[in-house]
């Protein structure tokens, strides 16, 4: 991408390089060191190239609802889940699909070894 003349690299990340979750320790070990990773990478390939990283919280697809068979009533543990986003919401895919655009896109074009946290809220801890 240097030789070419730039770009954008776009990480898929979690919330969970920010925050523990139950029983998640690799999890959330490995999201975290994908935020030291685009850091990283960003100082050594700036200016020509940008990388950043995408921060998802609960995010309606098959692997919450993966998660949530662990609990005796997956629909309850899925819906208190997205209670407790100020949006009072999952995500959808199409959320992050429009986050990864702008970072992809030039319109982020100043946006660079950083992490772009989509979670409706929340991380907020309200």
């Amino acid at each position: 991408m240097r030789t070419r003349g730039g770009g954008s690299v776009v990480i898929g990340g979690s919330i969970a390089a920010f925050k523990g979750f139950p029983n998640h320790a690799a999890y959330c070990a490995s999201k975290g060191a994908l935020l030291a990773l685009v850091r990283q990478v960003a100082i050594d390939v700036g200016p020509e190239v940008r990388i950043n990283l995408l921060s998802p919280g609960p995010v309606d697809t098959p692997l919450i609802w993966d998660s949530a068979s662990a609990f005796p009533d997956p629909s309850r543990a899925v819906a208190d889940v997205a209670e407790r986003t100020l949006m009072k919401r999952l995500g959808s895919p199409d959320d992050i699909a429009r986050a990864a655009l702008y970072l992809a896109s030039d319109e982020s074009g100043w946006v660079t070894g950083t992490s772009l946290t989509i979670d409706g809220g929340i991380m907020t801890g309200a």
